[in-house]
């Protein structure tokens, strides 16, 4: 059975990409087999919606050409793949594991078979011009450029690696189960950034876009310790005023990088280490920050048959905690980005 489908290609798939709510969607296969086609089903779910998956059979176009429309009702994340029955077996169609779409393969077994992905939009957002055909640049701040007159690194952390010089390899200090023991700096930093605007306009570049600059543990910030301040190893909101004014003056835009699915583990919200005066959600269920994350309560039962509770976080990655979106989160993300963005 030779099956053909690419997922970004309209003569399969239109209209490209996401799509809002109500927009009828329509997919076409090719299948060419040896034995009759009994029936091609398209099969759908809505993201977390697995029991309620819908099976739309496709109807045929050619000897070999088979198609069927969609309307999704729901914003948010469809799931697909294709079921093709003939009279002598029934193989399934999907994504390449670990894709992002395109061209799939065939899969035997419907549990092994990894579904295409479908996003329905509330509303298409008219993008300005200035970034639809600008030209960005994307700073990683702390290896871009250092604008002390003398080199040194604004701020130094505790238990971190500065390097000697600019030409020494970048270096990660880690343990035995390859846990970074030791964050690098170069010390780039937002002095060094308006240093090179003029650079940076002999490219052509018309837009700015910085890794997060928000005070953290690592040297790319994407472990947010405190939204509301600036990282001094980067600098101060003077030096982010400065910057935002040069820019300002080139005709050029500024964007940054908001980290708000996770925050660090070392946070003044997680405060795992108590490097922040603050409760974190690690320390106390009384904490403001507790729910902002999503907690188990396992139940152990140890020898002689005394049972502990013990309090873990339902999702982490090495460094970062999840974040639950609650209210007060999205009320500190809308507010305080509404100053970022006044400056910016």
């Amino acid at each position: 059975m030779q099956v053909t489908y690419n997922s970004f290609l309209p003569t399969y798939k239109t209209p490209f990409g996401a799509v809002t709510r109500q927009t009828p969607v329509q997919f076409t296969i090719s299948v060419q087999t040896v034995t009759p086609v009994k029936q091609i089903d398209l099969c759908v779910a809505h993201d977390g919606q697995w029991d309620d998956e819908q099976a739309l059979p496709l109807h045929p176009i050619s000897p070999t050409m088979y198609t069927a429309t969609f309307i999704p009702t729901q914003v948010g994340l469809y799931f697909y793949y294709f079921r093709i029955e003939t009279t002598t077996m029934t193989a399934y169609y999907g994504c390449v594991d670990g894709g992002y779409g395109g061209p799939g393969v065939q899969y035997v077994l419907r549990e092994h078979v990894q579904m295409y992905q479908l996003t329905i939009l509330k509303a298409v957002e008219t993008l300005p011009q200035w970034y639809r055909e600008g030209v960005a640049y994307q700073i990683f701040v702390d290896r871009f450029n250092n604008g002390n007159a003398d080199g040194h690194v604004n701020a130094p952390k505790p238990n971190s690696f500065i390097y000697g010089q600019l030409t020494d390899r970048p270096l990660y200090v880690r343990d035995e189960h390859r846990a970074i023991l030791r964050w690098d700096f170069y010390g780039g930093n937002l002095r060094g950034i308006s240093a090179k605007i003029p650079y940076l306009q002999r490219l052509g570049v018309t837009i700015i876009y910085l890794t997060p600059i928000f005070e953290a543990s690592s040297n790319h910030r994407y472990d947010t310790g405190d939204y509301l301040k600036i990282d001094p190893v980067v600098g101060d909101l003077t030096d982010f005023d400065n910057l935002v004014a040069a820019v300002h003056r080139a005709g050029m835009r500024l964007i940054l990088d908001g980290v708000f699915n996770h925050v660090g583990v070392d946070s003044k919200y997680f405060n795992q280490a108590g490097h922040y005066p603050t409760v974190g959600a690690t320390q106390s269920t009384t904490s403001p920050y507790y729910p902002w994350f999503t907690f188990i309560i396992p139940t152990i039962t140890i020898a002689g048959g005394a049972s502990v509770i013990c309090r873990q976080l339902i999702k982490t990655i090495q460094h970062t905690a999840i974040l639950s979106l609650v209210n007060p989160i999205r009320s500190l993300i809308i507010g305080r980005n509404a100053v970022w963005m006044a400056g910016a």
